[in-house]
């Protein structure tokens, strides 16, 4: 079974919003999938991790975004906030929900033909 998780940075003021929307999602999509809150603290978790800033959605370890808005860091590994591009080409501390519950959607779909 795939493992949807959540990783954030306290300091990022989206965080909690980041949550519920992702929660929001998960019951739009029907599943019965338990989140993996990962609180990541240092610059040494978020390098390992290969955390690209706050909120970060992933489904069994990867990024749900492939294509993350630059942080202007020289190392894209490290304890910010995240951005995310929207539908309209907006910037914005989360994605849509559409964007999310498609996003979820190809992630599982793939897991389960790697798992079939």
């Amino acid at each position: 079974m795939s493992q949807i998780e959540f990783l954030w940075w306290a300091e990022c003021p989206s965080h909690e919003a980041g949550y519920a929307l992702l929660k929001q999602a998960i019951a739009a999509e029907g599943l019965d999938m338990p989140i993996q809150s990962i609180e990541v603290t240092s610059e040494e978790e978020a390098e390992r991790m290969q955390f690209m800033g706050s909120p970060t959605f992933r489904v069994d370890s990867q990024d749900l975004d492939p294509q993350p808005v630059p942080n202007g860091a020289a190392n894209p590994y490290a304890l910010t906030c995240r951005a995310y591009r929207h539908e309209t080409g907006r910037i914005a501390p989360l994605p849509t929900l559409a964007w999310l519950r498609q996003a979820l959607r190809r992630a599982l779909a793939a897991g389960d033909k790697v798992k079939g």
